[in-house]
């Protein structure tokens, strides 16, 4: 029987997000109730008892402790229970929603068809940190309910803890005391606000708007334009409440965020939007009308108007006149014409509702003087106009002409011809000597961006020029050293870079350096090259080198021949 009982007020109080979200205005789900419907009354005359879906979900406002609620079966339960719970305990894992119970205030049993349950309405506290969630002198806490949270009293089944029944509880005429606030960002004509606020409610616990609400089949959120006009609210939720179990520390979520998009034809200056999140407790709404029962705030935000400008403003006589401006709705085009005139243009917008576009004068056909330029968004039903006067003063042209003859065609220069690379002092280990090629210029004053290509290719191993007579070594002439005295033209790799001689010399990007490698004796491999189509100007070519110098050698001056290809 202890089993039975433990189990039973676990159940009642692990309510979780879908039993509290059904207590919104759709209906439940056929088995959301699982399958035993009750009815509920109560024997104090000043509190409202509102059936939600005629299943076993109730609201009951200005309830009061020592108030008899009355639970009837349509058919007989099995052994279960009722007890007095609240609603945050959807907030927490279901091992341990069985902290909010009212254990000592329970009734037991086998409740028959028909037969109604009496349980009577207590003060209660569950232990710390959850103090906060039950009811003191007939009040629910107020910070709690400040977040639209409320005190409940459930029936469940001891063996599959399935809820028959639940009545959510506003006690008195307790309500939230905060209002909510609304905030919303400036835009413009087809594009997006941006909300923000506080003080709604963070009930249900799965958060207005969310996928787990909707899936709950909580509504979402509605936002209205000035008042009327409903908006897309997909991206619109209001945070939900949260609780730390192990601390008792709460945060009442209800702050709203997202965007929503403004209409195209939305005209500039001052508007509103409002906010009106649904109800889906016992406590009163703030609203009016057909929101009077829901929560309800209201921001004010500005539309910034279309603009149009004309480039020049005085035009003459076959000047293409470039029109732009901002604020438009985005991705739409839009018509140019002459305020008197004949000749037309168009203009495109971009997706930040910026305009651009151009428009030809013809004074065969426009008026002179003032003639301003109207923008028209047909889509959007925008306007706006671009001053432009246009003057009878002829517009003169001049052909100008500049003749580029080719230079002297395709060449390089080297800063010397001698790299000395870093000594090293043999030690037993592999070591690596580091120097820099020698700057070369290639300059190319061909004048038909033909392209080029700088390589390089060793012409043999490092050879040690000095070996001496000891072990063995020689210095006999035509005598090939042997590996004590040679060093592979593979040890040696370049990183190569290019740079303009002057930022004037050459168009950037024209010319890539060759990538870091290792040299070779037998392929040539790119020091810098310029692809067809580019390369003109004085270009410099730049490599830091690396040589690899083996444990093994004699001492000695190694020397190898880097041979520089320009084609």
């Amino acid at each position: 029987m202890h089993l039975r009982n433990k189990r039973t007020l676990s159940a009642i109080a692990a309510l979780s997000a879908t039993s509290l979200g059904l207590t919104g205005l759709a209906s439940s789900p056929a088995n959301a109730l699982n399958g035993i419907n009750f009815t509920v009354t109560s024997n104090n005359a000043t509190s409202v008892v509102i059936p939600v879906d005629g299943q076993g979900t109730y609201f009951i406002k200005h309830a009061a402790v020592g108030d008899v609620l009355t639970f009837t079966p349509a058919s007989a339960t099995p052994f279960s229970a009722i007890a007095q719970a609240h609603g945050a305990a959807g907030l927490v894992p279901p091992a341990s929603a069985a902290a909010f119970a009212n254990i000592g205030g329970a009734v037991l049993g086998v409740f028959p068809a028909g037969v109604g349950q009496n349980f009577t309405l207590a003060n209660y506290s569950p232990a710390a940190p959850l103090a906060a969630f039950g009811i003191s002198g007939g009040q629910a806490n107020q910070a709690i309910v400040d977040a639209g949270l409320a005190p409940v009293v459930a029936v469940a089944d001891a063996g599959t803890q399935a809820q028959f029944a639940v009545a959510q509880l506003q006690m008195g005429n307790q309500n939230p005391s905060q209002a909510p606030t609304l905030t919303a960002t400036n835009s413009s004509a087809g594009g997006t606000v941006t909300l923000g606020g506080a003080h709604f409610w963070g009930a249900p616990v799965t958060g207005v708007g969310t996928a787990a609400a909707a899936a709950a089949g909580i509504p979402a959120p509605t936002v209205l334009l000035d008042g009327t006009t409903p908006l897309g609210a997909a991206s619109v939720q209001t945070s939900a409440a949260t609780l730390n179990v192990g601390t008792g520390a709460f945060t009442p979520g209800g702050v709203p965020s997202g965007t929503v998009s403004l209409p195209n034809n939305l005209a500039g200056g001052s508007h509103t939007l409002t906010l009106i999140q649904p109800n889906v407790t016992p406590y009163d709404g703030n609203g009016t009308g057909p929101a009077a029962n829901q929560v309800v705030a209201t921001a004010s935000f500005t539309v910034a108007g279309p603009t149009a400008a004309a480039s020049p403003a005085t035009a003459q006589d076959g000047t293409v006149v470039a029109i732009t401006g901002d604020n438009w709705a985005p991705n739409f085009a839009a018509s140019l014409a002459f305020t008197n005139g004949s000749d037309t243009g168009s203009a495109t917008v971009d997706a930040s509702g910026h305009l651009s576009g151009t428009i030809t004068v013809n004074t065969a056909n426009e008026a002179l003087g003032s003639n301003d330029v109207i923008v028209t968004q047909a889509t959007s039903g925008l306007t706006a106009t671009a001053s432009l006067n246009i003057s009878s003063i002829p517009t003169l042209h001049q052909d100008i002409n500049e003749i580029v003859l080719p230079g002297s065609g395709l060449g390089d220069t080297q800063s010397a011809s001698t790299v000395n690379l870093s000594a090293t002092t043999l030690n037993g280990h592999v070591q690596t000597a580091t120097g820099s090629l020698n700057q070369v210029t290639v300059t190319d004053t061909r004048g038909t961006n033909a392209g080029w290509t700088l390589t390089g290719r060793l012409a043999g191993d490092f050879i040690n020029a000095t070996p001496g007579n000891e072990n063995g070594n020689t210095t006999a002439t035509g005598v090939e050293p042997n590996s004590h005295n040679r060093i592979p033209a593979s040890n040696l790799s370049w990183n190569p870079a290019v740079s303009l001689a002057v930022p004037t010399d050459g168009l950037p990007g024209d010319v890539a350096a060759g990538s870091t490698t290792a040299l070779s004796k037998t392929v040539a491999k790119t020091l810098a090259v310029a692809g067809v189509g580019g390369g003109g100007g004085t270009w410099q070519a730049d490599a830091a080198l690396s040589l690899t110098v083996p444990a093994y050698v004699n001492k000695g001056t190694y020397t190898a021949t880097l041979d520089l290809v320009l084609g």
